[in-house]
């Protein structure tokens, strides 16, 4: 005799555990893709996955817009050379810009958050750039 499940059809798939995370019932799959119990299990699951990518997506925003925010005080106050000290104490990430340019002049590399930048002095300092400046004054 073959064995049906609830929806009539022909089921020879093992049972399962659901693989939400707040399940866990053992299921009868109709379908050997199913991963959960019911649709709704689904779709708490996907927005669970959402979020979480949301989630780190909004945290490299934020220190994104935190590191121009200290380049732009800083350039605001006319202070056109800092330290690595002061730019941490600020709350500047080094591990977050938007792109890096090449500085055809020394061959240095310029760090940049949206509009505002820094390039390494030889002297250990970070001079602070706008992008309006290296149009202008090839960057100092």
């Amino acid at each position: 005799m073959i064995k049906r499940n609830e929806m009539g059809n022909d089921n020879f798939l093992d049972s399962r555990s659901c693989a939400f995370a707040k399940c866990g019932k053992t299921f009868q799959p109709a379908r050997s893709n199913q991963n959960y119990c019911c649709h709704g299990h689904q779709v708490m699951a996907n927005n669970a996955r959402a979020k979480s990518v949301r989630d780190g997506i909004k945290n490299v925003e934020q220190q994104l817009k935190e590191n121009r925010a200290v380049l732009a005080e800083l350039w605001m106050a006319n202070r056109f050379t800092t330290t690595y000290d002061e730019l941490i104490s600020k709350g500047y990430d080094l591990g977050f810009h938007t792109h890096i340019l090449r500085h055809e002049k020394d061959n240095q590399y310029l760090y940049f958050v949206y509009d505002f930048g820094f390039k390494l002095n030889p002297d250990k300092t970070y001079q602070i750039l706008h992008k309006d400046e290296l149009q202008s004054n090839d960057a100092r």
